[in-house]
């Protein structure tokens, strides 16, 4: 019987922990819930978006981390098509995802 008494003592602090990371998981859901039920409701308020707000720019001389001096030549809901001159002097036209942009200026 001596062999036997490190397991009964293990079996209930093992289903302690389990319960325990169990309800942590549960507590993170819920909070993922609750942000997206808060963006779903700005989104159904109509607060503006990147990409609206990017359309605006189309035709106009902005600036980007990246690429630095660009002209903003068409834009959609997910994508900016735009033209830029890189370090050879070469002009360039990339498309890119609106969702990967974090900082655009515009110029004068």
């Amino acid at each position: 019987m001596g062999d036997w008494w490190w397991l009964i003592c293990l079996v209930p602090l093992a289903m302690a922990l389990i319960l325990a990371f169990g309800e942590a998981a549960k507590d993170k859901s819920k909070a993922k819930v609750r942000r997206l039920k808060r963006k779903l409701k700005k989104y159904e308020q109509g607060e503006p978006d990147m990409s609206k707000i990017i359309n605006e720019l189309v035709g106009k001389r902005c600036r980007l981390d990246v690429y630095g001096e660009i002209t903003v030549l068409d834009a959609d809901d997910e994508w900016l098509k735009f033209e830029f001159t890189d370090k050879k002097g070469n002009k360039c036209v990339k498309i890119m995802r609106v969702d990967e942009l974090s900082e655009i200026e515009l110029l004068g």
